[in-house]
């Protein structure tokens, strides 16, 4: 009597095909395919996990009309004004001992004007891309800071205390949600430019908010990693994988972002 026989063998004898030496070679040939592909599988992910990072530069886009005015932008599809489109022109003589081998940016018009004068001057490929866009700041855009400042217990000020706890009037997206879309988007180019040297231009907000994430601080920062200048600034990702979001306001900040 024929003892069972496990695994694959096991099933031929269950489908009543019995066990001879062509279907015991079988079972072999498919327990060594099924083999082969897992340590190819195995290899490949080790591969990808020992691929080095990308450095990643950000930069807040060049001046528009509306930040001269102190108006607040968000998603609106602001120009540069002639003196941003200089300023972009004058940062090309710091950005260029950068190294940057590819430029990403938001795809709002104003962030989209000053790559295109860096990555002309660079001779570097340029991509845009939603996920680096602004946060939609709903009801605010086109209102002078200055006079949602002056409202009665300003939501506004609120808001910059702490983005994560406030919602922004009429915003179609919260803090968080457009912190999770930029982690995509840094993870995405860490995936696609790995050992590359990447620069991406972005707005003022909602690279703080990125920060914050990159950094391990919490949104109640937001405030401290906010940068004016528009030169680029090298941040550090290594302390952060895997990338997430922080909300737990009792992290500190780990150090981590340096000025060109």
């Amino acid at each position: 009597m024929a003892l069972p026989i496990a695994g694959v063998p096991g099933l031929i004898v269950a489908h009543g095909f019995g066990i001879n030496s062509l279907n015991i070679w079988i079972a072999i040939g498919a327990g060594i395919a099924i083999f082969s592909t897992l340590v190819v599988l195995i290899r490949f992910r080790q591969r990808q996990q020992e691929l080095p990072l990308p450095t990643i530069y950000l930069a807040r886009h060049c001046q528009t009309a509306w930040n001269r005015e102190g108006r607040v932008q968000g998603t609106m599809d602001i120009e540069l004004s002639p003196e941003g489109a200089l300023d972009a022109e004058l940062n090309l003589s710091a950005i260029r001992g950068l190294g940057i081998q590819q430029i990403i940016c938001s795809s709002a018009k104003r962030a989209m004007q000053t790559a295109t004068i860096y990555a002309q001057g660079l001779g570097v490929p340029l991509q845009s891309s939603p996920q680096f866009r602004e946060l939609d700041h709903g009801e605010w855009e086109g209102q002078r800071i200055k006079d949602i400042l002056n409202l009665p217990n300003s939501p506004y000020e609120r808001w910059m205390a702490d983005p994560g706890a406030v919602l922004i009037p009429g915003s179609s997206e919260t803090a968080l949600t457009a912190q999770q879309r930029m982690l995509n988007g840094v993870r995405e180019i860490c995936s696609t430019y790995s050992g590359k040297t990447v620069l991406v231009v972005g707005h003022k907000h909602i690279l703080a908010i990125l920060s914050c994430a990159l950094k391990k601080c919490p949104l109640i920062q937001f405030r401290k990693e906010i940068v004016e200048s528009t030169l680029p600034y090298q941040i550090s990702i290594e302390t952060v994988l895997p990338i997430r979001s922080v909300t737990d306001t009792g992290e500190r900040c780990n150090p981590g972002v340096s000025d060109v």
